[in-house]
Formats: structure tokens, C-alpha cells, sequence
């Protein structure tokens, strides 16, 4: 039998309501010195003298004793009194025979009441708790599956931007009206190399750029237009890959002037609004663009 099973016994020992061989043999666990078993001993002990020490005595009423001699005398064989009836003190144990009664009554009640909660309030307990884990676990669920999908979402907004800036890449390159500008490295970078396609129609840019070195922690790429006046207007920053490359389609800034020189220098991140980097690819228009 395991100590659960004995929680509704161990009540019943308390009580003194358990036969001989049930009482021998739950003494002799408990003289193992289980502590659960002890533990819900004192407990019912404790429980049980609470309630015994809350009742008050009750004396019997006047019209209930006078029934109570009279059943008592009849029982006897008494004879009859003579004259006047002599009244008569009720010994202190008889009228206190309620009291066994009472206190009966009351631990019935108090054990009654350890057995509802035992084997109600308990469950109920051990059941909060789980699903409380359960729902802890399910919000801990939720989470992850919003994270999972937010991440999905990039991964297909990426993927769409990139599919769109290809399908507008594949578009400009069969333009027979594209132009197509060589760029080369500087000094700092002479293996570097460029090419950008130019759109005239739709006024954009498409750049190609390989063989080019990490811009460094802090750095990136940028690209800019140079028209005649030797105005220099930023057109976009960039990174390129493991393999050195990058692609990258902007679209001609307005007012930009009669274009001179195109122009990659590396910079801080974000970009500049004038260049302060060195010059790391570059190529001259033979014909000025407007």
C-alpha cells in the first residue's frame, strides 16, 4: 500500500476508528519512520484536537432530565414518592452524557472534512500546477511559432525583392538601348573590377562589382555619380560577398547634371553625404550622359 492509499486511513487511525489488525499494521509502518505517513498523522492529530477543543459542553434542559429520571426510576423498580416530590440532583456524569455524544459527532465531522480535502482540494492542487505548466509551455510555444513565422516572412521578403530586382536586371540587360560602363580598380585595390549597365529609357543604374575586399569592421561601399560640374551625388552603399561581388540597381538621382565619372570609395557605415574615403573603383564616361 503506498502513502497515498493510506492518507484516508491514517484519518481513520487518528480518530480511533480503525480495527486491531488495521491499527497494528499501520503502527508498525509508521514505526518505520516514513516521514509523509508521520507527517499526515500529525496532521489529522492536529486537526482532530482543534475541533474537540472548540465545542462547548451542553447541560440538558429542564423538561429533557425530568424524562431522563423518570426513565431512569421506571427502569429501577422505584417505587412512587410519598407527598411532596423531593427534587433531586442529577450526578455531574449523567448530565454530561451528551458530551461523548457531541465530541463523536464533532470528529466525524472534522475527519469527514480532512477526507474531502485530501481527496478533493489535493487533486485540484496537482491539477492548477499542471495545467499551469501546460499553459506555460503552450505560451512558450506560441512565442517560438511567432519568431519562426517573422523570420519566414524576411526570408520571403527577401527573396521576392531579390526576385524582382533580377527580373528587372534581365529586363534592362535585353534593353538594346542599355549602355555599358567599364570600371576599374585603384592602386589600393588593382584586381579590382566593374561593370555598370545603363538604362537610358528608365534612367537606372546596374552595377556589377567583383574581386573586391571586405570593406573592413565599420566600413562599406559606396557608389556615386560625378557630373561635369565635379559635383559628387551619393547613389547607394554597399557590401559585397565572400567571393568579393556585388550587384546593386539604383536608379539615376534627378537633376543630377551631365554625367562625367562614376566612382566607388569606401566609407563609413551608412554612407556620407560627400565622399572621404579612397577611391576603390572608377570609370569615365567617353561620352557624358544628361
Amino acid at each position: 500500500m503506498s502513502c497515498e492509499e493510506r492518507a484516508e486511513e491514517i484519518l481513520e487511525y487518528a480518530a480511533g476508528g480503525l480495527d486491531t489488525s488495521e491499527r497494528e499494521a499501520l503502527a508498525r509502518h509508521l514505526a518505520t519512520g516514513c516521514p509523509r505517513c508521520a507527517g499526515s498523522l500529525a496532521e489529522a492529530e492536529s486537526v482532530l484536537a482543534h475541533l474537540a477543543l472548540s465545542l462547548t459542553p451542553l447541560d440538558p434542559s429542564l423538561d429533557v432530565r425530568a424524562r431522563l429520571l423518570a426513565r431512569l426510576e421506571g427502569a429501577a423498580g422505584a417505587s412512587p414518592p410519598l407527598g411532596e416530590p423531593v427534587p433531586r440532583r442529577v450526578p455531574a456524569q449523567r448530565r454530561v452524557r451528551i458530551w461523548p455524544h457531541a465530541v463523536s459527532v464533532a470528529l466525524a465531522a472534522g475527519l469527514g472534512a480532512v477526507v474531502i480535502y485530501f481527496g478533493v482540494a489535493v487533486p485540484l492542487v496537482r491539477d492548477r500546477d499542471t495545467l499551469r505548466t501546460e499553459r506555460e509551455a503552450l505560451a512558450n510555444r506560441e512565442r517560438t511559432l511567432e519568431r519562426d513565422l517573422a523570420e519566414r516572412d524576411q526570408r520571403i521578403g527577401k527573396m521576392e525583392s531579390d526576385a524582382s530586382r533580377t527580373t528587372e536586371t534581365v529586363r534592362m540587360m535585353r534593353s538594346p538601348e542599355v549602355e555599358v560602363l567599364p570600371l576599374r580598380g585603384s592602386a589600393s585595390q588593382p584586381g579590382a573590377l566593374g561593370r555598370l549597365f545603363f538604362d537610358r529609357a528608365r534612367g537606372r543604374w546596374y552595377l556589377h562589382a567583383s574581386r573586391l575586399r571586405p570593406a573592413g569592421p565599420g566600413k562599406t561601399y559606396e557608389l556615386w555619380f560625378i557630373n561635369s560640374a565635379q559635383q559628387k551625388i551619393p547613389a547607394a552603399t554597399f557590401d559585397v560577398d565572400d567571393n568579393g561581388e556585388a550587384t546593386l540597381l539604383v536608379d539615376l538621382p534627378e537633376n543630377v547634371g551631365t554625367l562625367a565619372l562614376v566612382a566607388v570609395t569606401d566609407e563609413p557605415s551608412g554612407g556620407v553625404k560627400q565622399p572621404t574615403g579612397e577611391i576603390q573603383l572608377a570609370g569615365q564616361l567617353t561620352t557624358p550622359q544628361s
